[in-house]
């Protein structure tokens, strides 16, 4: 969701700060000295005086040498540095378009690769010196010893910069405009007019512009950005490196640069985040899987407008679980303290369950949603179950995205775990992590059994993005499903049905409070109202009419039913209808079985679908259940009652949910 207390224009960092470049380098030059005293020739790499010291790189200005890039290297303790200097994270060994010039270093000449050379021209300023950090250059390499002890340091040089640059290299052809950072701001844009995504580009004099573009108002394009101009920013090299997660993730702010043009980094994540939530089957349709990192980068971030999981940048600051005592009807020992997870170090290619772990443990600490990782679970093909994952086999996110008004409402709603924008299935009920013999592999928390999976559809819910001309679109997966579903559910129940089928959300990915979407796909749904064994004539007949009248074209015409459709699309992915055994419908895994239970786990975004497995439970994946998404579960618990849904059920499904009567409050081990 987008965190609207993060302000989202920044205020203009300095260029440089001259303090510090007086202690790195004295004399060079003073702040009004129109001329440069050039610094003895020198070693490019002497002995570092500590492990809490580093080398920053001082590059001189483009009017000291049009044709090649003249850097200082110089010692300094980090402490004295910081906040005073930018850190830049590119792709190493990228190949280049054109030729990046020649590079002398403390006046020697160095060997420094292409996209290395190319991305300090581009960062370099026109009349002032610039400081940075670049790992390549600013770690002597080949001295295994100070590799390995400023690697440990890695994770405080990239906190304490000024600002991260990710120099994504010249990709692209250069232009007066850079159509790529251009469809992002749309992405942005379509998504909150009410936000200002903006890049800067030079034009052909050299002058900085900036520009905010406007949606495409091609009516023939509902998604009102290039897709495809979004997946040739995504294919970048850079994105594919695992370890440039923690280099952005710690930054103080962070833009991302081409030649010639700058966007904050926050548009990018923001519109992964977009397209991850709401447009998610664009992601294999246009090959960028990569966008998956960005996604996870902007919610590692705590700088950017997602709600962030935390990673330290040492084993001290990692917080600790919160523990609490045992219910009464669950006996056991709690969670006083376990030890914190190794700090990913960047630089080093850290392993997915590593960083799965890590996600998870930090995300345990916040004191809002700490089980929000549990929507991106890696599921049953995975151990343990419920570390979260992230990559293009994975349904998109069922959750939705809101807004919030203030900083004021913001903070209310954390110390408040609540949000009224938000699902919350299990309000007002308090979090706690108890202890378990192996915390890496179980995880124990409380949580509330709601129901079993009384019935699943057959196949997964896919749906056509387009109409014919006929206006008849669909999948027999889909047609199947509300087939089945129609012998249980009551015209009452159909608006559940719409909900579900979109989970709750509208086509922005933010909660359908309107109910607009939903009451789109009931009448979709009504028209296999009909559908009983021997009636498929009646039921073809009645959706010929249904889709065939003038204002029922006149609707796909506009668009309307594009929107629901657009919305099932996406949530539907990967998943499938169901009901349980207490007469709820809703939209979970593929993998369901009938037989799993749906829990509502404290701290949790969305409903748990889990699996017996031994002792413990593993995670199936989340799921929407309509009728238990504000409470209605934690309500039910405190006046000592159960939940009963529209859906018809049969004799052994209601005799199942008499186990899950009165709901009680379970520890739960999931493995």
């Amino acid at each position: 969701m987008l965190r609207k207390d993060v302000p989202l224009d920044a205020p203009k960092l300095p260029a440089i700060d001259f303090d510090l470049l007086e202690l790195l380098l004295p004399g060079y030059p003073a702040e009004n000295s129109k001329k440069v005293r050039q610094p003895a020739e020198a070693l490019v790499y002497e002995p570092l005086p500590g492990p809490d010291w580093i080398r920053l790189l001082v590059i001189e200005p483009w009017s000291a040498d049009e044709n090649r890039l003249r850097c200082h290297l110089k010692a300094v303790r980090l402490d004295h540095a910081a906040g005073k200097y930018y850190a830049l994270s590119y792709c190493w060994g990228q190949p280049v378009r054109g030729e990046a010039q020649s590079l002398l270093c403390n006046g020697r000449s160095v060997d420094a690769a292409d996209n290395l050379r190319l991305a300090l021209e581009n960062i370099r300023y026109s009349t002032l010196p610039r400081i940075v950090w670049v790992d390549a250059l600013c770690i002597n390499q080949d001295d295994p010893a100070e590799r390995s002890e400023q690697v440990q340091l890695m994770g405080k040089i990239y906190q304490q910069a000024t600002e991260t640059i990710v120099w994504l290299g010249d990709a692209f052809p250069s232009a007066k405009t850079r159509p790529e950072f251009e469809a992002i701001c749309q992405v942005v844009k379509s998504w909150d007019s009410y936000l200002t995504p903006s890049y800067a580009c030079r034009d052909a004099e050299g002058n900085l512009c900036h520009h905010q573009p406007d949606p495409s108002d091609d009516s023939s394009n509902p998604l009102r950005f290039n897709p495809a101009l979004v997946a040739s920013l995504f294919r970048c090299p850079w994105f594919s490196r695992r370890w440039v997660i923690q280099e952005v993730a710690l930054a103080r702010s962070a833009v991302v640069q081409v030649p010639g043009a700058t966007i904050p980094w926050k548009w990018i994540g923001l519109a992964a985040g977009i397209i991850r939530t709401n447009y998610d089957h664009l992601i294999a349709t246009y090959h960028m899987p990569n966008l998956y990192n960005a996604y996870l980068i902007s919610r590692l971030s705590p700088h950017g407008p997602l709600p962030p999981l935390t990673l330290p940048s040492s084993p001290s600051s990692a917080s600790q679980p919160t523990s609490a005592a045992p219910t009464p009807s669950t006996p056991s020992t709690p969670c006083s303290a376990s030890s914190p997870l190794p700090p990913l170090q960047a630089g080093l290619h850290p392993h997915p369950l590593a960083l799965s772990l890590q996600v998870a443990a930090h995300s345990l600490s916040q004191p809002r949603r700490p089980l929000a990782f549990l929507s991106d679970a890696t599921g049953l093909a995975g151990a343990p179950t419920w570390a979260p994952t992230w990559g293009p086999d994975k349904p998109a996110l069922l959750d939705s995205w809101s807004l919030r008004s203030s900083q004021n409402d913001a903070a209310a709603a954390a110390a408040a775990n609540d949000d009224d924008d938000d699902f919350n299935p299990a309000r007002g009920i308090p979090f706690a992590r108890l202890r378990s013999p192996d915390p890496d592999r179980v995880l124990r928390v409380r949580g509330l059994a709601v129901s079993a999976v009384a019935w699943r559809a057959a196949h997964g819910v896919t749906v056509m993005h387009e109409a014919n001309e006929d206006g008849a679109a669909g999948s027999e997966g889909l047609m199947d499903a509300l087939a089945a579903l129609a012998r249980r559910c009551p015209p009452g129940a159909r608006r559940a049905v719409g909900r579900a089928l979109c989970a709750g959300r509208d086509w922005y990915g933010r909660r359908d409070r309107e109910g607009k979407l939903a009451a789109q796909a009931e009448r979709f749904v009504r028209s296999w109202g009909l559908c009983r064994r021997g009636r498929e004539a009646e039921l073809a007949a009645e959706s010929e009419a249904f889709w065939s009248t003038r204002e029922r074209r006149n609707r796909i015409r506009a668009g309307e039913r594009m929107e629901w459709m657009e919305v099932a699309a996406t949530v539907g992915r990967g998943r499938r209808l169901f009901y349980t055994a207490s007469g709820h419908v809703g939209l979970g895994p593929e993998e369901m079985a009938v037989g799993d239970t749906v829990y509502v786990f404290v701290g949790a975004v969305m409903p748990v679908v889990v699996r017996q497995r031994g002792e413990g439970f593993g995670v199936v994946g989340d799921c929407y259940l309509d009728g238990i998404m504000d409470g209605e579960a934690a309500d039910a618990l405190k006046k000592g009652e159960g939940l009963r849904g529209p859906v018809l059920v049969d004799e052994e499904s209601r005799q199942t949910q008499t186990q899950y009567e009165p709901l009680r409050l379970d520890v739960v081990s999931l493995c």
